[in-house]
């Protein structure tokens, strides 16, 4: 399939010309590795995100050998790749058939730390907004009823922090579109 070979040298004009005139985009090669493996793998970060952009593919789909996008990106010292498959979910710590899983490279610590950064920003809000109704700094309009049972729950940081936020980490319900800036 020529649409793989584009993502892998990185020719993202010759895919997306492909994808125009009906190419099928969730074809796999003889190694069953699909065309965000073959993106990984060329490590060009447009590539990856038009293959994330139009298809369905999931980030943690595995090839034949059971080798996952995260698992290509930190082997081939993609951390920038590493790092973007873990803002869309992909998992660290899934092992392919001989055992590797992403956490097995040296770029690892590095994804680990950015995926950290991102459950951190995601509930920052809400242990900052605990720690100004323990503190009484309301940082609301005081004309807008809150129950009383709400305040007392966020009012009381150490239940927040303990109890809340693993819940909602756990339980999917925080989900962040982070933001990534140019350094």
């Amino acid at each position: 399939n020529l649409a793989l070979w584009a993502m892998f040298y990185g020719h993202l004009n010759i895919a997306t010309m492909l994808f125009e005139r009906g190419a099928d985009l969730m074809k796999v090669d003889s190694s069953g590795d699909n065309l965000l493996h073959l993106a990984i793998l060329g490590g060009n970060i447009e590539c990856i995100n038009f293959v994330l952009a139009n298809t369905n593919i999931d980030v943690n789909s595995a090839g034949a050998e059971g080798y996952t996008p995260i698992i290509y990106a930190l082997h081939g010292s993609h951390l920038d790749a590493g790092k973007l498959l873990v803002e869309k979910g992909a998992n660290l710590f899934k092992k392919a058939n001989d055992g590797y899983s992403a956490m097995s490279f040296s770029a690892a610590p590095d994804a680990l730390d950015h995926a950290r950064n991102l459950v951190w920003d995601s509930v920052k809000p809400l242990l900052l907004l605990s720690k100004s109704f323990s503190s009484n700094a309301l940082p609301f309009d005081p004309s807008i009823p809150i129950p009383s049972s709400v305040i007392s729950v966020l009012a009381n940081s150490n239940l927040v922090r303990d109890k809340l936020v693993p819940l909602l980490i756990t339980t999917d319900v925080i989900d962040v579109e982070p933001v990534i800036t140019a350094m």
